[in-house]
């Protein structure tokens, strides 16, 4: 049987640089590149920064959206950490953080800390592609 990932606390791969945007529809802030297929943890921090509006961000496989979109309207001095497991990874997909601002908004969307948590083990794929827990 061949190894698939399974949500953990162990760390697999982490970007924890700051990427912000302006645009007022969904962009690509940050990519890591799947390397074993299976589910993941994935974390990261949405901060909203000087202005008004909504900030928002999202996770994505290969530009779909799998995730939940994640709004946040406050200013904030540190970002809010959001924490989804997500299956259905394959080797090589692209697993990627999108963010944006609401329409008319003058704030900035903040992104970081972008990482991937999962073990190795030799059991079945145990979350089908595209739910979220």
């Amino acid at each position: 049987m061949p190894l698939y990932a399974m949500p953990s606390s162990q760390l697999v791969q982490i970007d924890v640089a700051v990427e912000t945007t302006t645009s007022e529809s969904f962009v690509k802030l940050k990519e890591i590149v799947i390397t074993w297929p299976g589910t993941y943890r994935i974390k990261f921090g949405l901060q909203a920064t000087s202005g008004s509006g909504t900030m928002s961000a999202a996770i994505y496989r290969n530009a779909v959206r799998v995730g939940v979109i994640r709004a946040l309207a406050s200013l904030e001095a540190a970002a809010t950490i959001y924490i989804e497991d997500s299956g259905g990874w394959e080797k090589n997909d692209l697993c990627q953080l999108y963010g944006s601002r609401s329409a008319g908004g003058l704030g900035i969307c903040n992104v970081s800390d972008f990482a991937l948590f999962g073990s190795y083990a030799d059991v079945p794929n145990p979350i089908p592609a595209g739910q979220v827990t």
